[in-house]
C-alpha cells in the first residue's frame, strides 16, 4: 500500500478523534452554560424588580408631596374663608377647596397601590434572590464535576496529539501541504472511505478510472467528484502499519 496514503488514513484518523475530544468538551460544557444563562436571566429580572421598586417608591414619595402641597393650599383657603366678602367669592374658594380635597384623594388612593406594588417587588425579589443562591450552588457543583470530567478528556487528548505530532513527521512535505488544503473546506471528512464504489464525503459514485486507481492503493487519489482523498474502506489501519 502506497505510504503516503497510509499516512493520511492513519492523520485523518487521528484528526477525526481530536475532533470528538473537541465536541465532547462542549457537550460537557453546554450544562454548565444552561445554568449560566438561568443565572444571566435571573440577574436581570432581579435588576429590572429592583428598579420597578425604585420607581415606585419615586412616585409615592411624588404623591406625598402632592398631599403635602394641597393639605397647605387647604389651609391657606381656610384663612381666605374668613374674609369671604361676597357670594361670589365663596363659590370660588368653595372650587378650589373641592379640588384640593380631590386630589389629595387621588393622591392617596395611588400610595396605596404604589405600595401594594412596592410589596410585590419587595417578595419578588426576596424570591429571585433565593433562587438566585440555588442556581450559584448548582453551577459550583456543575463546576466541579465538570473540571474532573475536562481534566480526564485533556489527558486523553494529550496522548492524541502526541500520536499526531508522530505521525506528522512521517507524512511528506507536500502531501500534507496536500491534505490540509482540502481540510480547509472539507474539515475532518478530508480522507474518506469508499464503500460500494461511493465516496462516503459527497455520497456520489466514482468513476471506474478513479474506483480502480483507489483499489490499487499505489497512490493517493482524490474523488472525481468532490475533490476529497479517498481510500479503500477495507484498509486496516492498524495491520498496514504492523
Amino acid at each position: 500500500m502506497n505510504k503516503h496514503l497510509l499516512h493520511l488514513v492513519k492523520l485523518s484518523k487521528i484528526d477525526k478523534e481530536l475532533e470528538n475530544i473537541g465536541k465532547e468538551i462542549e457537550e460537557n460544557k453546554s450544562d454548565m452554560r444552561t445554568l449560566e444563562r438561568k443565572q444571566d436571566k435571573i440577574t436581570r429580572e432581579i435588576n429590572q424588580e429592583k428598579e420597578n421598586l425604585q420607581n415606585s417608591t419615586i412616585n409615592k414619595n411624588k404623591n406625598n408631596l402632592s398631599i403635602a402641597e394641597f393639605s397647605d393650599k387647604l389651609e391657606n383657603i381656610k384663612e381666605k374663608q374668613k374674609n369671604i366678602k361676597t357670594e361670589r367669592e365663596l363659590k370660588s374658594i368653595s372650587i378650589e377647596e373641592d379640588i384640593a380635597k380631590e386630589q389629595i384623594t387621588h393622591a392617596n388612593k395611588q400610595i396605596e397601590i404604589l405600595e401594594n406594588k412596592e410589596k410585590e417587588h419587595q417578595e419578588k425579589i426576596v424570591e429571585l434572590e433565593d433562587a438566585d443562591k440555588g442556581i450559584k450552588k448548582q453551577i459550583e457543583e456543575e463546576d466541579k464535576v465538570l473540571t474532573k470530567k475536562v481534566k480526564k478528556i485533556e489527558k486523553t487528548s494529550k496522548a492524541v496529539f502526541k500520536n499526531q505530532d508522530k505521525v506528522k513527521k512521517e507524512v511528506d512535505e507536500k502531501i500534507y501541504s496536500f491534505y490540509s488544503k482540502i481540510k480547509k473546506w472539507a474539515k475532518e471528512a478530508s480522507v474518506v472511505p469508499i464503500e460500494d464504489k461511493v465516496c462516503t464525503g459527497c455520497q456520489m459514485e466514482l468513476n471506474d478510472k478513479t474506483y480502480i486507481e483507489v483499489l490499487k492503493r499505489e497512490n493517493v487519489v482524490t474523488c472525481s467528484n468532490c475533490g476529497r482523498i479517498v481510500f479503500d474502506d477495507t484498509i486496516n489501519v492498524e495491520e498496514e502499519t504492523a
